[in-house]
């Protein structure tokens, strides 16, 4: 049977008086509902002179409004669980927040005062350096550099020409008045659609839009222009400075709502989804390139069919160019084949699913299909790519991808000449994709196995998911590498899909990606982790691939020299960003060597890649790639005791070696006396970043550990709502974006802070944050921010689990922890089990403005 979807099915429109329509989906599987304020209002919409402004309102949307002060909203948020976030493209702008069902009044509330924001003066010049913070911060990027370069030169009329975010000088120059017109022109209820999805009352969400935003003043939607693209009349080729080899090429196509719209989509999925794709065979096969990628821009108006990749090592831009023109011959000679159009589709049916189970995600789904054309078309849309055929793809082809239709961007290195930067109805016979559950449906408990090899699975049943998600991990990593092992582990994970004793990379990573499945292995500090996914009737077949990966993986020798190709490739292109150079950095120096938790520069980094044998791999997989060192989690659709029938049939026969596992390696205690300060300057860079910090001397089995998680979310891992949040970005205006985290699981962790800033700006950003921490050590955390905290981190936990990677994690930790099953049940009493005093205690013991790495990178004066 064909297997379509029903991604919207199950919403119901409703429109008030002023305009606004409401769009409402009821789903009751999990505690928890989005509510999200779209706007057709993009970058495309911008006045001359404003080029910037919907992104820069965006921003200002967070700040002060008719009734409450710049920050208070967030705070109240936090309090509520829930969480909050914004995103502006060239043709929407949209506001949403997740939050558990006794906060749909003020998620409600908090919307409405998207149309009453102020724009006070000293707010927005403050915002006004948060925005250019980023700017500067996406400069840096090689690929975002090429990208833009390419659509700057790629369209002569087009508002896509321009990146999102706008330009210097029009941001810096921009008036209160020319923001607060572009906000009054396109924000008003006509012009804009409430979604709720999720855990939400029909008429409770209706009732209290009409008591929030009906009284809204109604005003006409505003006429958005479309402005016609000339024909391209031939090749244009520019020049941009990145540092790694790479290429990107430019056709134009038309809008999303064309006839030839499917094919294109179908092509984009054909050239570039996995090893599979024309790309992967023709570039990265062939030794030269790392990453490649091919895609339609799905835009209101006429955009670009993307193709681009990035080169290994030695391999030119012009290389990589002519490789990938003469994919695009290729299929313009030789029909795309109807086996490649059929996994086509399913990838897309499956990407489809993957991005709509969570109430966020189906929300995002409304939301961007109603204001790109209307929410009924989306499913209905997806039966159009069935009447696709071979001829469609290849006439689509012909019509676009031709020279004089084309333009490229190729990088050159910062000493090159180069040209400056332009500072759906449902459809019958739906398969089953979100299932509300019943109010009051008994919780199954999950099921945990242990095989006679030692493998430890734990499955939950969640039926309310149209997919499955398995995830996995093997004790061992870099802390567990000796002398002349260094990165084994990191290309050891990357070898496990590269061929076994009877299925070559292009076979193993085939049968994945004919059913629309992921599958991947990373190595980490201290785990080798295995993640992925797939729709419900292939459970199977990820878990027979699992198994065969890591059971009889032979490291092909020529696959080897691929895998450090691409790692060369990824440290190359690294050592052009500076967060790359000032994160390796840190973590290379943090601790002095022997350190089981010390990085590697990346200088080291490199040499260690060059450096490493098959014979050292092998030497890896024997010792920590067996049946009693790894555990598994499976959650979604699936039967637990189907599941459970299928990790015995699967790896039941994989036999455990009788040498023991090896032991966790000791960690020594290391702590600096004062303050040790890197540079590392970066030609050409409009950005500092910057981080701070050391060896904690905690790791997440201890104790205290709910006290520091929650000492540390106050202090800056609740990004903009925290204190360096305030104190950096919101009050200063130092810098977009603040974090700070703990790296490590059972080795002691090592805390971090890290953001970018301007080069005039360092010396009072470092002050700033030193400041800050130091303040924060003595110990003064209130009532109030430990309860915004626990609500925070309770509420981001639920959210977690609320899906099937979540759930999977949240089961993963309880065996590693050797907790009992119900633990991802108990996340609220894990964390309420903090104090204020201990919150304070672990202020004064774990954290330090006076003692730990300084490390900046970048455009250092």
């Amino acid at each position: 049977m064909r297997k379509t979807i029903a991604v919207n099915a199950g919403c119901r429109e409703f429109f008030l008086e002023n305009g606004l329509k409401i769009l409402i989906k009821e789903n009751r599987s999990v505690p928890l509902f989005t509510c999200q304020l779209w706007f057709r209002a993009g970058s495309a919409d911008e006045p001359e002179g404003l080029y910037g402004a919907a992104h820069f309102t965006e921003h200002m949307l967070f700040r002060s409004t008719r009734d409450f002060p710049s920050g208070e909203m967030t705070r109240r948020l936090r309090l509520l669980g829930g969480t909050e976030n914004a995103a502006t493209s060239r043709d929407y702008t949209y506001y949403w927040t997740v939050m558990p069902p006794e906060g749909l009044e003020f998620a409600v509330e908090m919307m409405s005062q998207r149309f009453l924001a102020l724009f006070p003066p000293d707010e927005l010049e403050t915002e006004r350096q948060i925005v250019l913070s980023e700017l500067e911060g996406g400069e840096d990027s090689p690929a975002r550099r090429l990208y833009r370069q390419l659509c700057s030169r790629a369209y002569v009329r087009s508002a896509y020409s321009r990146p999102v975010i706008g330009f210097r000088q029009d941001l810096e120059a921009m008036s209160r008045e020319g923001l607060v017109g572009f906000y009054n022109t396109f924000y008003v209820p006509s012009n804009a659609v409430l979604v709720f999805v999720g855990d939400v009352d029909e008429k409770q969400a209706l009732d209290l839009s009409r008591k929030y935003l009906g009284p809204l003043a109604a005003a006409p939607a505003p006429e958005r222009k479309t402005v016609k693209e000339p024909p391209q009349t031939g090749r244009t080729d520019c020049l941009v400075p990145c540092g790694s080899p790479m290429a990107e090429a430019g056709f134009h196509i038309p809008d999303m709502h064309h006839p030839d719209a499917d094919a294109l989509s179908l092509l984009g999925y054909i050239l570039s989804y996995g090893v599979t794709g024309r790309l992967y065979k023709g570039l990265v096969e062939t030794g030269l390139a790392a990453e490649i990628w091919a895609y339609p821009e799905v835009s209101r108006q006429p955009s670009l069919f993307i193709m681009g990749a990035e080169g290994k090592p030695g391999v030119t831009p012009e290389q990589l160019t002519e490789a990938l023109l003469e994919q695009t011959e290729q299929i313009k000679a030789a029909p795309v084949t109807r086996e490649e159009i059929e996994r086509a589709i399913t990838q897309t049916r499956a990407d489809i699913i993957y991005d709509n189970l969570s109430v966020a995600g189906q929300g995002e789904t409304l939301g961007y299909s109603e204001v790109m054309g209307g929410w009924r078309l989306y499913d209905a849309g997806f039966e159009n790519l069935f009447r696709v055929g071979p001829e469609d793809i290849c006439r689509a082809a012909n019509a676009y991808l031709f020279e004089n239709n084309l333009t490229v961007a190729k990088s050159v290195s910062a000493k090159e000449t180069y040209a400056d930067i332009p500072a759906m109805s449902p459809v019958p016979e739906t398969d089953r994709v979100f299932e509300a559950r019943p109010a009051g449906a008994v919780r199954k408990p999950p099921v945990k196995i242990v095989l006679d090899n030692g493998l430890t699975a734990v499955i939950y049943e969640n039926r309310s998911a149209g997919s499955v998600s398995v995830t996995g991990h093997l004790h061992g990593g870099g802390a567990y590498e000796g002398e002349g092992e260094r990165l084994g582990f990191s290309l050891l994970s990357q070898m496990l899909l590269r061929g076994t004793d009877r299925y070559d990379s292009l076979q193993l990573n085939g049968l994945l990606e004919a059913a629309g499945a992921e599958l991947d292995f990373s190595g980490s500090r201290e785990l080798v982790k295995l993640s992925g996914k797939c729709l419900s009737e292939d459970a199977d077949l990820l878990l027979s691939v699992a198994a065969r990966a890591l059971g009889d993986s032979v490291f092909p020798a020529e696959e080897l020299e691929k895998v450090k190709d691409e790692a060369l490739s990824e440290i190359a292109y690294g050592r052009a960003v500076p967060g790359f150079m000032a994160a390796g950095l840190f973590n290379s120096l943090a601790v002095p060597a022997g350190d089981p938790r010390r990085g590697l520069a990346p200088d080291e980094a490199e040499a260690a890649v060059r450096a490493c044998e098959r014979e050292t791999l092998l030497g890896l997989y024997e010792r920590f790639v067996r049946p009693d060192n790894l555990t598994l989690a499976i959650c979604g659709d699936v039967d637990a005791d189907k599941a459970a029938d299928m990790v015995r049939r699967r790896f039941g026969g994989w036999a455990a070696p009788a040498a023991p596992l090896p032991s966790r390696p000791p960690v020594p205690e290391y702590r600096l006396d004062g303050i040790r300060r890197e540079d590392f300057p970066m030609e050409g860079k409009s950005e500092v970043c910057v981080v701070f910090g050391g060896a904690s001397g905690i790791n997440k089995a201890h104790p205290d550990y709910p006290s520091v998680c929650i000492a540390n979310h106050i202090l800056g891992g609740g990004s903009i709502g925290s204190r360096l949040g305030r104190l950096i970005r919101e009050d200063s205006g130092l810098a977009y974006g603040v974090g700070s985290a703990f790296k490590g699981y059972f080795l002691n962790n090592i805390w971090s802070c890290s953001f970018g800033t301007h080069p005039e700006r360092l010396r009072e950003a470092l002050e700033t944050l030193l400041e800050g921490i130091c303040d924060f050590q003595t110990g003064n955390v209130t009532e109030e921010e430990l309860l915004s905290a626990k609500s925070h981190l309770i509420g981001a936990e639920k959210r977690s689990l609320s899906v099937n990677t979540g759930m999977c994690a949240a089961l993963e930790t309880a065996v590693l922890r050797g907790l009992d099953m119900d633990f991802p049940w108990k996340i609220e009493e894990y964390y309420q089990s903090a104090t204020l005093d201990s919150v304070n205690e672990a202020c004064r013991k774990y954290f330090s403005g006076k003692k730990g790495l300084l490390v900046c990178a970048g455009g250092l004066l």
